[in-house]
């Protein structure tokens, strides 16, 4: 095999990814601007445009370089750290960072937001994280992030957060409970609750960001994980919180192979 000729054939292949990449989300903003706005049923390309650009994470070659050159776990953690600090995420509210090897109830799982208890874990020895290059974890972690961000603004109006509490209370007394665990509980959800408002304004009620949330709200009491079959799979996919979260995880991977192929 000829090293040279096979090298070169990867970088054209990255090149090829980015670029196409690139033009592909120039066809959709110009053909279909409102589809990159959560809040707007009609909006420019430039409000296309500022949204777009919230979802990416700030990337440069040097930091895909330190990515590729770490090894797995301190390469996670510093996409971990790195999408917080694009994302502007206070450090008092940020989620709990978790590596484990794998999920016990669902073993396919990559990764996952706990929007009850504000952690993040990545599953290390799951087969896509195993199999696949470390553009999976970055856009990965970027996902999850995106269900933070849902889960702070579920938060930041009194009547999501209400309905929140109240969906919650209910999921604990199905369970059994002890009465003093949930008080202590919602303590501390409580708590979070007003640490978020330190950072973040109140979402006002009526307004399009409220109605956003909202959607959110139900789907998270309607939430699928697409474990029952194709059908519940596809629901999975386009369910709102997913639907972002992909949405979110597609155009950092893009951004990934652009700053990749910048090094080479």
């Amino acid at each position: 095999m000829n090293i040279g000729k096979t090298s070169l054939a990867i970088a054209n292949k990255i090149k090829s990814i980015a670029t196409s990449g690139k033009q592909y989300i120039t066809n959709m903003i110009n053909k279909h601007p409102a589809d990159f706005c959560h809040f707007a049923e009609q909006a420019d390309k430039g409000e296309a445009l500022k949204h777009l650009y919230s979802m990416l994470i700030k990337l440069t070659p040097e930091d895909v370089g330190i990515i590729e050159k770490a090894n797995n776990k301190d390469a996670t953690k510093y996409c971990y750290d790195l999408v917080c600090k694009s994302m502007k995420i206070p450090e008092e509210i940020a989620p709990e960072f978790i590596i484990e090897k794998a999920d016990k109830e669902v073993p396919r799982l990559s990764g996952q937001y706990n929007f009850m208890t504000n952690e993040l874990k990545y599953f290390s020895e799951s087969s896509t994280n195993t199999k696949l290059g470390k553009w999976w974890t970055f856009g990965l972690l970027r996902h999850e992030m995106e269900h933070f961000r849902q889960n702070i603004d579920m938060l930041r109006n009194k009547d999501t957060s209400k309905k929140l509490f109240s969906y919650y209370k209910e999921l604990f007394e199905k369970a059994d409970c002890p009465k003093e665990d949930i008080a202590e509980y919602f303590k501390a959800l409580k708590d979070f609750q007003k640490m978020i408002l330190k950072h973040y304004p109140t979402i006002k009620t009526g307004s399009k960001e409220y109605k956003h949330a909202d959607k959110l709200l139900q789907n998270h009491i309607n939430y699928t994980l697409g474990t029952q079959g194709a059908a519940d799979r596809l629901h999975y996919f386009i369910q709102p919180m997913e639907f972002e979260a992909c949405r979110t995880q597609g155009f950092n991977w893009i951004n990934y192979c652009v700053q990749k192929h910048n090094i080479i």
